[in-house]
């Protein structure tokens, strides 16, 4: 891909499990994460998979979706960026429940 003047480019990187035998969340720095063990079925290998059991756990643990900023760093001056993490639908697993946010990259040549 040749960056011309003017052109926005994109750039999206996701990391995701879809066969939801992990989750993949985004943590803001100093932050302790979660403890799946708040999830009363979290162990319970009985419990059938249900639709429900993603907004379920991610309730019990408290996860949220991630609001940090997402910064670039670097030899940059020659472009315009702008970056966020952000949901994205066209990647939707389990059900369609759960919809991975990426890291969204935008630039322009100056």
């Amino acid at each position: 891909m040749e960056a011309k003047p003017g052109q926005i480019n994109e750039v999206k990187a996701a990391v995701y499990d879809e066969t939801f035998y992990a989750a993949v969340v985004y943590v803001e720095k100093g932050t302790t994460g979660i403890d799946p063990t708040k999830d009363k079925l979290f162990a319970n290998r009985q419990a059938p998979a249900r639709p429900e059991d993603f907004k379920r756990f991610s309730k019990a643990v408290g996860l949220g979706k991630y609001k940090g900023r997402a910064r670039v760093r670097g030899d940059i001056e020659n472009f315009k960026i702008t970056s966020k993490v952000r949901d994205d639908p066209a990647m939707a697993y389990f059900y369609e429940q759960i919809t991975p946010q990426a890291f969204v990259l935008q630039f322009e040549l100056q």
